[in-house]
């Protein structure tokens, strides 16, 4: 078991020492999340290239949203809300049973909220925005101009056209 443990660390140890050489300044944020990404194999980038916090934050105090995303997020969370309870109140049962456990619904809206399944690529940064996003992925999304752009305008189109009606 030690053994193991020392390869382990030597493996980690290189790894980080290759990700490190990569990099000729060390106390950048972005070249901190180079060395991770390097370390990690570059897999699947929880947030795009150009994530701000800031902005991120400005975001999600008042950017707006549109209704038919907002009410589909509700609805799901109905079904999130009582999947979790019923988990909560089994916490014994195996994941097979636990399956066997949630109505579809209440599995779809798990997958959701968890980023999962058929949701998987749908709240991809990478993606357009749709109707599956989640408010988070959404405003992963928003940080893309184009896609801020093409979201108020798509916006603007649809307050014009409800207040016309």
């Amino acid at each position: 078991m030690v053994r193991f443990l020392k390869r382990v660390m030597l493996v980690f140890l290189v790894g980080l020492l290759v990700g490190l050489s990569l990099n000729h300044n060390f106390n950048s944020d972005e070249n901190s999340i180079s060395v991770i990404n390097s370390l990690r194999g570059g897999g699947n980038q929880k947030y795009p290239s150009n994530f701000d916090k800031n902005f991120h934050r400005l975001l999600r105090k008042g950017f707006p949203d549109s209704k038919r995303r907002v009410e589909f997020e509700e609805s799901q969370r109905k079904f999130y809300n009582s999947a979790r309870l019923k988990l909560y109140r089994t916490p014994s049962l195996t994941m097979r049973d636990r399956k066997k456990l949630l109505s579809p619904e209440e599995q779809d809206a798990i997958n959701y909220f968890t980023g999962q399944g058929f949701y998987r690529s749908q709240q991809d940064f990478r993606t357009k925005p749709n109707i599956f996003d989640t408010r988070e992925s959404f405003l992963l999304k928003m940080h893309n101009e184009s896609n801020r752009n093409r979201f108020l305008k798509s916006l603007q189109e649809s307050d014009s056209f409800d207040k016309n009606y």
